[in-house]
């Protein structure tokens, strides 16, 4: 098996929370930047982390990214397991 990278694709609040915590490949995603995000993704095989704001952006390109990565959609509920994971490694909390 290849070593997979990890990516995250969310908000700025949430690419700032996981680069803390050590995620490389965080990106921001918006309504004017879609093409660019998905054109450095589509192609790789890695593990795609989306929040649930960049997953209704990006719409039907997630099934596109899922051909060749594995996919995981974080609920916008579930940020409170995130920020304790991050809480854990940085040593201080995020808050919004």
């Amino acid at each position: 098996m290849t070593d997979r990278e990890i990516y995250l694709i969310g908000d700025e609040d949430s690419v700032a929370g996981f680069r803390l915590a050590g995620v490389k490949n965080a990106m921001v995603i918006h309504k004017a930047n879609i093409e660019e995000v998905y054109g450095r993704v589509k192609d790789e095989e890695a593990f795609i982390l989306l929040t649930q704001n960049a997953f209704e952006i990006l719409g039907e390109r997630t099934e596109d990214l899922r051909r060749k990565s594995v996919v995981q959609v974080i609920p916008s509920e579930d940020y409170s397991g995130i920020s304790r994971l991050i809480r854990h490694t940085v040593g201080f909390e995020l808050r919004k």
